[in-house]
């Protein structure tokens, strides 16, 4: 009878080391993904200087670069100055914000250089004025920062607009974020399908992160790919 117990104790064990033998080694394998659905790269379309003139097309019912963002399912970044913002400002940044865009800060003043005692005040008007959006990152006017350490305490991460072709996957620093500058503008920017496409193309050969910097659009076509 001993025998028979301990016999039978010997069998289950065995058995249920057999089954975690097996489900071990047929657990199935993860993978993390680097981008969203296993991506080979990332793309962000930011848009400046809204609220100051010639910039009407960004955002609003009647803005043809947010109906080319909505009819493609995409969605954009758009930086106000908003000391420069008027009601119907806010009522178009209120409506992008309403399909998926996010409101960001682009200063109060769009001074030279933006000064330090506008990141909180630009951050809060588009709280206010934009309800429900967080307002947690912020583009340099002129490309000049107030400050990285500065803008961190406001905001997670500030772009400027360096002439890095792709930002890293994992950037050294979210207080400085690069951009490529396209518009039709006195930039002499890049302005064509293909210009945009290629970009694109850098960020998926290097695992990278392209941001688009956009300015002084008068009308805007969205190519898919």
């Amino acid at each position: 009878m001993t025998f028979t117990v301990f016999y039978k104790f010997f069998i289950v064990h065995l058995l249920s080391a057999l089954a975690i033998t097996s489900a071990a080694s047929t657990a199935p394998t993860f993978e993390i993904g680097t981008w969203g659905n296993f991506c080979q790269g990332a793309i962000s379309h930011t848009f400046d200087d809204y609220g100051m003139s010639g910039t009407g097309n960004a955002a609003g019912a009647n803005g043809a670069g947010e109906a080319a963002f909505d009819a493609k399912g995409f969605h954009s970044t758009i930086f106000v100055v908003t000391g420069s913002a008027s009601a119907a400002t806010w009522t178009n940044c209120k409506y992008a914000f309403a399909k998926g865009h996010e409101i960001a800060s682009h200063s109060v003043t769009h001074s030279g250089t933006m000064p330090t005692s506008e990141l909180a005040p630009s951050q809060n008007a588009v709280r206010q004025n934009v309800p429900g959006e967080k307002c947690v990152t912020i583009a340099y006017p002129n490309c000049n920062t107030p400050g990285d350490a500065q803008v961190l305490q406001y905001y997670i991460a500030g772009r400027n607009c360096a002439a890095s072709p792709v930002t890293e996957k994992s950037p050294g620093n979210f207080a400085q974020i690069n951009s490529k500058m396209f518009g039709a503008g006195s930039c002499g920017c890049p302005n064509t399908a293909t210009d945009f496409n290629n970009y694109a193309d850098q960020a998926a050969l290097s695992n990278g992160w392209a941001v688009v910097c956009s300015q002084a659009l008068a009308a805007i076509t969205i190519h898919g790919r």
